[in-house]
């Protein structure tokens, strides 16, 4: 059984300053994901459909009325409404 190390990371909540960070990374995050291609057919347009869907999703939602942590290299994110 190997060890795991241990890494620690700072959050911070999320603003709207974070917003294009934080969609460059869910984009690149959840390209190749099934729901994501299941939602988004065609391979070309994907990422530009989902940097469309995210921008909406933070800005429209969860940055005004939910709750966005993200680490302070804007490497990952913990989003909820």
């Amino acid at each position: 059984m190997s060890r795991r190390e241990r890494v620690e990371h700072n959050l911070l909540r999320a603003t709207d300053a974070d917003t294009s960070s934080l969609v460059a990374m869910l984009v690149r995050a959840f390209c190749d994901d099934p729901v994501a291609s299941f939602m988004f057919i065609d391979d070309k347009t994907r990422p530009r459909a989902l940097r469309r869907f995210f921008k909406i999703q933070l800005t429209g939602d969860y940055l005004r009325s939910g709750e966005v942590w993200t680490t302070e290299e804007r490497s990952g994110a913990a989003i909820w409404g």
